[in-house]
């Protein structure tokens, strides 16, 4: 997609249907489950840098 998205890092892994995960990416959606959209990162952030 070419775009930078939010991580949530540092989880304790959890087995998935597909392997072992140890993050997730930060969405934010409305009452639609099926309405998500991933948290883009700010203009003037950095990879690895601590967005609060």
């Amino acid at each position: 997609l070419g775009k930078h998205v939010i991580v949530v890092a540092n989880l304790a892994p959890r087995t998935m249907k597909f392997g072992v995960s140890e993050g997730m990416i930060l969405v934010a959606g409305d009452d639609d489950p099926g309405l998500t959209m991933p948290l883009l990162d700010p203009k003037t952030s950095r990879p690895g840098e601590r967005i609060t």
